[in-house]
């Protein structure tokens, strides 16, 4: 990846922004590459000059990834444009964001989370799981089976609420005195 300097971004910016040529023309003239004129030009629109200056690396809170992604949804803007807006030097940070908020929801917007890490591979069996009192939590298979059984319960729960049901509506009629 090519380092710009600040001075070579922004010339390229301003020429850009005045119109003398095309977002190809202008990264040639400038020697720099059309995805990152494209990005400088945005962060530029959207936040000025700090949009183009070199940060050092940054870590964000949890507040501020769910507030970029609020934006996200509700202005439907591409990673590009959120990056521009909240001045996120790398936009696919922010994919990477919604990706681990889809699948793992806010939990997955937390800094080294465990549960976003791939497990790494042990020889022999695995060692189980426990809660911070010391006792073993139990296994994902156990927590499928649970949930089988507690969904299969629910459902024969809701059949038999629907057939009282029916039966009481259904007696004060059959109990007609002549």
């Amino acid at each position: 990846m090519k380092k710009y300097s600040e001075k070579q971004k922004l010339d390229g910016v301003e020429s850009y922004i005045s119109c003398e040529l095309g977002l190809r023309a202008t990264a040639t003239l400038h020697n720099a590459d059309v995805a990152s004129l494209r990005k400088w030009v945005a962060a530029y629109e959207a936040i000025g000059i700090a949009g183009i200056q070199r940060k050092p690396r940054q870590t964000y809170d949890l507040n501020f990834k769910l507030e970029v992604l609020q934006k996200l949804k509700s202005q439907e803007l591409s990673y590009r444009q959120a990056g521009a807006l909240f001045n996120v030097r790398r936009f696919d940070s922010i994919a990477a964001w919604e990706r681990a908020y889809d699948e793992f929801g806010v939990a997955g917007l937390m800094p080294h989370q465990p549960s976003r890490r791939k497990p790494e591979a042990t020889d022999g069996a695995s060692k189980p799981l426990t809660d911070p009192d010391g006792a073993a939590l139990p296994s994902r298979q156990e927590l499928l089976e649970e949930l089988e059984a507690l969904r299969t319960e629910n459902a024969y729960l809701k059949k038999l609420k629907a057939l009282v049901q029916a039966q009481a509506k259904s007696a004060p009629g059959s109990e007609r005195r002549s």
